[in-house]
């Protein structure tokens, strides 16, 4: 039974659809093959209005989204992206997370954050966790 179980769950898994918002290719082309490996669909948008037609038409199950990219404010971004979707968020970035930036993405309603140098456990314990879990953000204002 417990098998069955779990056989069913990751088929289910494979309808699962994550959005990444990166000028990034190359975190990207890193990430997918991953990501595909695992039974997602990965979708990529390497601006944010492309990623925000890509949330509001694919309701993905996840979204890992930069904040640190050219010519946008992140954080309002951010508020913006969790005024239109319930979906779980977890930002990017290259570098360390200060300790502002971290509270400053919790109040926002942030679920998690990854540095683009994780490893590959690291990231798939991350979506897994949003995914099953289906744990968002709660937006603090």
């Amino acid at each position: 039974m417990i098998r069955e179980t779990i056989s069913l769950f990751f088929k289910e898994r494979i309808r699962d659809k994550i959005v990444i918002i990166d000028h990034d290719v190359q975190f990207f082309k890193r990430v997918q093959p991953l990501l595909n490996k695992w039974g997602y669909k990965v979708h990529f948008a390497h601006n944010v209005v492309t990623g925000f037609r890509k949330i509001q038409t694919l309701k993905p199950k996840g979204i890992l989204i930069d904040i640190m990219m050219p010519g946008i404010d992140g954080w309002q971004t951010l508020q913006r992206l969790r005024d239109m979707t319930e979906t779980p968020i977890i930002i990017l970035q290259t570098s360390k997370f200060e300790d502002e930036e971290i509270l400053k993405g919790l109040r926002l309603g942030v679920t998690d954050f990854l540095l683009k140098s994780m490893t590959d456990d690291e990231l798939d314990a991350r979506i897994k966790t949003i995914v099953i879990s289906g744990i968002r953000g709660i937006r603090i204002d």
